[in-house]
């Protein structure tokens, strides 16, 4: 009967992508060993034999549970942000619908629900989006006032995506604040 015991469970990132990672003994041999979805342990990366790896699984599977940790890598509200960003850049709507563990990205226009690309999970989403991420930089960005420069433009407009408020209502009353 082998000695496990679990020291950690938690959220890393490493060149823009995020993972968890478990720290934990085995008879006193430290492991730090990343996780698959959903909290699960990659059985082929450890040189272990199965009835260990059963009991190591056990011990995630309570630790994580008593501790209350989330093994969910990609906050869904961000990634809507994300893609709510990026169609703005490029003169559309997106939105995020996810249904189970799929996520599908979907333009909307006032009549019309469009699929655009589908996902299995939510840390497929996040590549597609980082991977789409140098056309933030790039879309076509029409600038209410060519004096105000571009950098202070682009920051007000992500502001109100992500406020989720209309740029132009946002102006009107600061012009009408200003006027008084």
């Amino acid at each position: 009967m082998n000695i496990i015991i679990i020291h950690s469970v938690k959220h890393d990132s490493e060149d823009g992508l995020r993972f968890v990672v478990a720290e934990f003994t085995v008879d006193g041999e430290l492991y730090g060993h990343r996780l698959a979805d959903g909290g699960l342990l990659d059985r082929s990366s450890l040189d272990l034999d199965h009835e260990t790896l059963n009991a190591i699984q056990e011990a995630l599977d309570e630790f994580i549970h008593d501790q209350a940790v989330d093994t969910e890598l990609y906050d869904i509200d961000e990634l809507t942000q994300q893609a709510q960003l990026l169609g703005y850049r490029q003169g559309k709507r997106y939105v995020l619908d996810q249904i189970g563990e799929t996520v599908q990205l979907v333009e909307v226009t006032e009549r019309y629900r469009t699929p655009v690309a589908a996902f299995n999970n939510r840390t497929e989403c996040a590549l597609w989006l980082q991977l789409n991420e140098p056309q933030l930089g790039k879309g076509p960005v029409k600038r209410v006032n060519a004096n105000i420069p571009e950098a202070l433009h682009d920051d007000f407009k992500a502001l109100c995506v992500r406020r989720k408020v209309d740029m132009q209502d946002v102006l009107a009353k600061l012009i009408v604040q200003w006027m008084q």
